[in-house]
């Protein structure tokens, strides 16, 4: 397969917002995004936002652990088990179609995964998804992998040999969600919305047979792995680091005001590769070292009481009484300084509202690694070059609530 210059830049928005992808680099693919619950999305459902938001901490710190776990090398490829992956319903999906003749369907989008899989018909098992599903049988594009292929290799014991020679993978999420089937290769072409013109790729996919969707999992088509191992979609394309790593030198509250006091090593790499900053699309909420956490939580908990006579609840101190949009008007903006930039977050991003009366902070305390989530990566878009392992982030208001 030929060598690729891929060029990813990703856009979040968050609940209630239109989400778009940008990418306009002729040498890159790109893909709209779309948060489950936007307008834009085929499973927008208002009801489950509340589910969203109640459960975004428990996802976000289930997601950081297994992260976690990665980085250190606790968990060898062969065993891992990708945590859920819309367990709290905040995710993001691509809309990309495969085949030829081409059929349209919408994945779970995941940096924190490999595979990329959808369900093929004709199947075992499928579970009812709201787009058609795609049938390899009548796609003259398709093709089965064989076992001593370099993804199918990769895939250690999740992967086996057919007697025909042909590669079966098999995955599970930890939410009890899992897939099997044959690993292959497919023709997909991802849509911009910056572009009239689709990018086309020929790349190895699961071809589920077998598919069991935990009853808390949207019905997409399948999901879209982003992540580092040899089979996910962008390693096929580019050579990626672990992780998306980015330079985090401190933290502010207000753009006028001082950096808050915190020692920059808290967001250092260790000797042992453990620690640093990650950008990530599985985390809703951003997680800092306790040591950061408690100076941040300190510093907004301090403006909430004397500039707005708010005060965390007894029973829950992350959370406080009110709406963020008529109670938090003009409250400062949090700055993420990075090396060469920064991310500035207003009160949507600072902010989660969890129930009608209700808002808890949009950042919680976890030890080692580091992470910016999608509420803090709003109204940006960032620029992955895979080749070149430099990321841009760039002002997008277009994506902003």
């Amino acid at each position: 397969m030929a060598s690729v210059n891929l060029l990813l830049i990703i856009c979040f928005t968050f609940i209630f917002s239109p989400c778009i992808s940008a990418a306009s680099d002729s040498k890159g693919f790109s893909t709209n995004l779309i948060h489950i619950h936007s307008p834009s999305s085929p499973y927008k459902n208002v009801k489950a936002e509340s589910l969203a938001k109640d459960t975004a901490l428990e996802s976000t710190l289930s997601r950081h652990a297994y992260l976690r776990a990665r980085q250190q090398k606790a968990l060898q490829p062969a065993d891992f088990v990708p945590p859920p992956l819309i367990r709290d319903k905040s995710a993001f999906l691509a809309n990309l179609s495969i085949g030829n003749p081409p059929t349209n369907v919408y994945v779970v989008l995941d940096t924190g995964s490999d595979l990329f899989w959808i369900q093929c018909e004709p199947c075992d098992v499928c579970y009812k998804q709201k787009d058609p599903i795609y049938n390899r049988t009548k796609s003259d594009s398709y093709t089965e992998m064989l076992c001593n292929e370099p993804p199918c290799l990769s895939l250690g014991r999740e992967g086996q040999c057919s007697d025909s020679g042909s590669c079966l993978y098999q995955t599970s999420y930890a939410d009890g969600t899992r897939t099997s089937g044959l690993l292959s290769y497919e023709k997909v072409a991802f849509t911009s919305h910056y572009s009239d013109e689709d990018k086309t790729a020929q790349v190895g996919f699961g071809c589920g047979l077998q598919n069991l969707i935990s009853s808390r999992r949207a019905v997409t088509a399948g999901v879209l792995g982003l992540g580092p191992g040899q089979v996910s979609l962008v390693s096929q394309l580019s050579a990626i680091a672990e992780f998306y790593y980015v330079n985090l030198l401190g933290i502010g509250l207000g753009v006028e005001e001082p950096r808050l006091d915190i020692n920059s090593s808290s967001f250092e790499r260790k000797p042992d590769g453990s620690g640093g900053v990650i950008i990530d699309s599985g985390s809703t909420l951003s997680i800092f070292p306790p040591e950061v956490y408690e100076v941040v939580r300190n510093a907004v908990v301090d403006k909430l009481k004397k500039g707005y006579n708010i005060s965390p609840l007894t029973s829950s101190p992350d959370c406080f009484e009110g709406k963020i949009e008529r109670d938090l008007k003009f409250f400062p903006t949090m700055v993420l300084y990075l090396e060469s930039t920064g991310i500035l977050n207003d009160r949507w991003s600072i902010f989660l509202q969890r129930y009608d009366e209700l808002f808890c902070l949009g950042f919680t305390s976890g030890e080692g690694l580091s992470i910016i989530g999608t509420l803090a990566q709003q109204s940006y878009k960032f620029g992955y070059n895979l080749e070149l392992s430099t990321l841009s982030i760039e002002s997008n208001p277009d994506c902003g609530l």
